[in-house]
């Protein structure tokens, strides 16, 4: 679990190389655990949480292939448990959100009805944990990102109705869980997360005005986190992309001065990502960026990570 934090905390400074090696390593140490106590199956459940870090690790710094395999193996390990065990909340909990991370990787690389799949999977598991456990509060808010998720998919496909429907009930969760507990800054954290969801697609349909409101909330929210880490270092830089991008729409209410203060920041906060060895390229490619194009600043950027 030292190892498994160390490469949390690696990943959050800037040394990515590092941060996979400590992942591994901790992932060594749980399986050799697992194989010596076939029947200790915390030590089973440890060796998906490992599987599953080191997915989000490899997504994130440019290795989908090898992140879905990663993910392949947490989920196999945790449905055999969830199967077996039924009545141990906690396994169904990582099944949950093993699912939903797999489907992140699903989506980013052009396989939208397998995301889908992986999401709906995640929704029926936790919607289950969250009526049957109403104060455990990671089962709500892994619930409120099964719905982001889905929402960011039905975005991407352009069924605004039906994404619009998802980002209200994540928004319900989280703004219940942040006023419930106003001093943790994960809840203030994914409360973010989701109001810049929701400005996205807000973003895509055409809603200028209320396109900007949700992402000036997101990068408020946020900005109450002193580490945030390198896949929310990278939301934080779309967010303002897209608020640069508004300031030339007079219906948004964002002004010019206030455009290039966000094109300023949005560039700023995809180089601390980048830094910390963030390298979904793809990404960059999405219209939410072209309000930073013709950057000098962004055009260095893309050209650092084409190199790697």
């Amino acid at each position: 679990m030292s190892q498994n934090n160390f490469g949390a905390v690696l990943s959050q400074t800037g040394k990515p190389a590092e941060a996979l090696e400590a992942y591994r390593k901790a992932l060594d140490i749980q399986q050799n655990l697992a194989d010596a106590n076939p029947t200790v199956t915390s030590f089973q459940s440890n060796v998906a949480r490992c599987q599953n870090n080191i997915g989000t690790f490899l997504s994130q710094t440019g290795k989908p292939a090898e992140a879905l395999e990663a993910y392949r193996k947490a989920l196999d390990i945790l449905q055999k448990l969830a199967d077996v065990n039924p009545t141990v909340t906690d396994f169904q909990f990582l099944l949950g959100w093993s699912q939903n991370n797999f489907g992140v990787v699903l989506s980013q690389t052009g396989q939208p009805a397998k995301a889908l799949e992986a999401y709906r999977k995640a929704l029926d598991v936790l919607q289950k944990l969250a009526d049957a456990n109403p104060t455990v509060l990671w089962y709500h808010n892994e619930l409120a990102q099964s719905h982001d998720n889905i929402g960011r998919l039905h975005t991407r496909q352009k069924r605004f109705a039906e994404a619009f429907t998802e980002f209200e009930a994540a928004l319900a969760i989280r703004q219940k869980l942040a006023e419930a507990d106003p001093t943790t800054i994960q809840r203030t954290r994914c409360l973010g997360d989701s109001h810049a969801s929701r400005g996205w697609a807000r973003a895509r349909a055409g809603q200028p005005a209320a396109a900007a409101a949700d992402l000036r909330r997101a990068v408020e929210l946020w900005a109450k986190d002193p580490a945030p880490m390198i896949g929310e270092r990278f939301e934080r830089s779309r967010a303002q992309a897209l608020l640069a991008g508004l300031g030339g729409d007079a219906r948004s209410g964002v002004t010019t001065a206030e455009a290039a203060a966000f094109a300023e920041q949005a560039v700023a906060a995809l180089a601390d990502s980048v830094k910390a060895g963030w390298a979904q390229l793809d990404e960059l490619k999405e219209p939410d960026f072209d309000p930073l194009r013709s950057r000098e600043d962004f055009k260095k950027l893309l050209t650092e990570l084409g190199k790697k």
